[in-house]
């Protein structure tokens, strides 16, 4: 099922490039497009949506003046050109905050938070994420869709990430730092300053290392204590 999107903009460029992004994700559909918060407003009365993509800046009614009003509001991803916004926008516990004009790599990364977040919200205590998680990977000047239960590890140097599975191996322009960030609940765990292993992909571990089949990946010294939480080590 794919996710329904609102886009609320008065700026028909910057609702037109949203949803040329939203086209090539197939995990998105537009459900609907307004040019204030009073049309947003009718319009969730009368529709359903998983993700709002809403403009702080609009005449009547701002975007944040509008967020206050909802009782029930979807998942919110904020777009404006005045970034001074954002630490107020987060009070609403916003997905994220984009500033235009906004770039389809920073709106994918936005948009794999959105995923995350649904794939958290439809998972009771106790149980395990779903087989059907993923994220979205820039590589090549494509987004190539990589299943969380595949990966192995990421490797990280400089700006680029390494993202190795079972399969394949992806170069991204990335850094492991925002990965680490993504993923804490998704059964990864940061060994080192530049690996993030998979929890369940670990075969076996030592003080200074830990195996994934036959790669052996060292332990920095700050991630000991990491280790020994995650596996139980004595």
């Amino acid at each position: 099922m794919k996710v329904r999107c609102l886009i609320v903009d008065d700026e028909p460029i910057a609702t037109d490039i949203i949803i040329s992004y939203i086209k090539n994700i197939e995990e998105l559909e537009v459900a609907g497009t307004c040019s204030n918060a009073l049309e947003a407003y009718n319009f969730l009365r009368k529709e359903k949506i998983e993700l709002m993509i809403l403009d702080i800046k609009m005449p009547q009614l701002s975007g944040l003046d509008f967020l206050r009003s909802l009782d029930n509001k979807p998942l919110v991803i904020l777009v404006t050109a005045y970034p001074e916004h954002a630490l107020e926008g987060y009070e609403y516990d916003v997905i994220d905050y984009l500033v235009k004009p906004v770039s389809f790599q920073r709106f994918l990364k936005a948009i794999s938070k959105v995923f995350n977040r649904l794939q958290l919200s439809n998972v009771q205590p106790g149980e395990q994420r779903k087989e059907s998680s993923f994220i979205y990977i820039k590589s090549d000047k494509k987004m190539i869709k990589i299943m969380l239960d595949d990966i192995l590890y990421f490797e990280g140097f400089g700006n680029y990430v390494k993202v190795v599975t079972e399969k394949k191996e992806i170069i991204t322009y990335q850094t492991l730092n925002l990965l680490e960030k993504e993923l804490a609940k998704d059964g990864f765990v940061r060994i080192h300053k530049s690996y993030i292993v998979s929890v369940n992909k670990v075969d076996a571990f030592a003080n200074e290392t830990v195996e994934i089949g036959k790669k052996e990946i060292p332990v920095g010294n700050s991630y000991k204590q990491v280790i020994a939480k995650v596996f139980g080590k004595s």
